[in-house]
């Protein structure tokens, strides 16, 4: 288990345009923080878990993105994002889990 706090990316790298987290299952916290980055084209996260939707930037926030690819998450974090980005060029969800598998395999873990 992987866990990444958006706000240290965003300390850390404040004119990203392209960000790929990928990897094994792991949480993200502070992903409110990736609003931040209003240079973002391309935001592409991979088996993240550990925040509500309403925790995800909106869609208005990244003022540049025009591609999102979520694959592996949440279906009812990514059901909300993906009505939120309906306007943005590109958004790809991919492989979504139920609350219950993310239960089972996950174990969502406290900063």
């Amino acid at each position: 288990m992987k866990n990444i706090d958006a706000k240290q990316i965003v300390a850390n790298y404040p004119n990203l345009k392209s960000l790929c987290i990928w990897g094994g299952l792991g949480n993200i916290y502070n992903i409110s923080e990736l609003g931040k980055l209003k240079k973002l084209r391309w935001l592409q996260l991979n088996n993240l878990f550990g925040f509500k939707a309403e925790e995800f930037p909106r869609y208005r926030e990244l003022e540049s993105i025009e591609n999102i690819w979520l694959t592996g998450m949440s279906a009812k974090v990514c059901k909300i994002i993906k009505k939120d980005y309906k306007d943005c060029l590109q958004v790809e969800i991919k492989k979504t889990h139920s609350e219950k598998w993310i239960e089972a395999n996950v174990g969502v873990e406290k900063e």
